[in-house]
């Protein structure tokens, strides 16, 4: 199935990107050039202020964790890989949600799957203890 904008006929990857790519187009008042980077609508502006962009992720790990770019950057240098399963992937900063405390670096599988534990542990424990 192709998933086209109905305002531009730009190819999207799945359903929910598609609805994303229509609510921004239909805005977008500038008809010459809606993909890309040099376009308003997708500037740069726009995606420094979303999580996961490296100036939401700087500002988060400041002000949340107390943690600075810079120590982050020389753990990196001592612990390559995940803390847990070992993998040479790309890190996550791990951090406890109670404390808000850091952790260590994480492999994102590792990281999903230590908060699903910590959310059900008090279920694991009593199910293993039988």
């Amino acid at each position: 199935m192709e998933l086209k904008c109905k305002y531009c006929n730009r190819l999207c990857k799945n359903k929910q990107s598609l609805n994303s790519h229509e609510t921004q187009c239909k805005l977008n008042t500038n008809k010459k050039d809606r993909s890309g980077p040099n376009n308003p609508m997708f500037g740069k502006p726009a995606w420094n202020k979303r999580p996961g962009t490296a100036p939401y992720h700087n500002y988060k790990l400041k002000h949340d964790l107390n943690v600075s770019i810079d120590y982050i950057e020389n753990y990196k240098q001592e612990i390559d890989c995940c803390e847990i399963c070992g993998r040479k992937v790309k890190l996550c900063v791990d951090h406890c949600h109670k404390t808000k405390k850091f952790r260590g670096l994480l492999c994102r599988v590792c990281n999903r799957q230590l908060g699903w534990y910590e959310k059900q542990k008090n279920k694991i424990e009593e199910y293993l203890r039988v």
